[in-house]
């Protein structure tokens, strides 16, 4: 028999027979550039030096908005901080937004997880994270390998791919 991988075989793909979902009404919503942002807890340094909060995040993690405080834009058009009281306060939207308390999993569940399926499906999908230096990229996306609570959302892509095709082949 052709034991060849098939992404969207279902005999082949343990994720397409438990799909009971209309597929293409599902890709229509999951089509979309989404914007996440994740706050990361503020390091010993920001602490020390007494920098205050300037995120607050409303609305809860789907769908949520970031409200930030100080944020104006100079003369360049660029946005800047303003950490003085009377420091506008500006608010983003985002399609999932999560504070400094979130983790790693929940992060990957509910972000990443469903680009990698729809990947094994034989469709395009793309994770990259920006920012400034410091604000946390390669910590959400490698995290700790080694360790389930802390590795990122590539080491948890990887172990889905593998898990998949290893089913696939068996």
């Amino acid at each position: 028999s052709n034991n060849k991988f098939n992404p969207r075989s279902s005999s082949m793909n343990p994720m397409m027979k438990s799909q009971t979902i209309d597929r293409s009404r599902a890709l229509e919503q999951e089509e979309a550039v989404k914007v996440v942002l994740r706050c990361r807890p503020m390091n010993q340094k920001e602490l020390e030096r007494g920098m205050p909060n300037i995120f607050q995040l409303t609305g809860g993690k789907e769908g949520g908005s970031a409200q930030a405080r100080g944020i104006q834009v100079n003369e360049l058009g660029l946005d800047t901080l303003n950490t003085t009281q009377d420091a506008e306060e500006k608010i983003f939207t985002f399609d999932h937004a999560y504070d400094e308390t979130s983790n790693q999993i929940e992060v990957y569940e509910e972000c990443a997880k469903s680009i990698v399926q729809n990947v094994l499906e034989g469709y395009n999908g793309t994770i990259f994270a920006y920012g400034q230096t410091g604000t946390g990229k390669t910590y959400t996306m490698t995290g700790e390998p080694d360790d389930y609570m802390q590795k990122g959302i590539m080491p948890r892509a990887f172990e889905d791919i593998i898990s998949i095709l290893d089913v696939a082949y068996k």
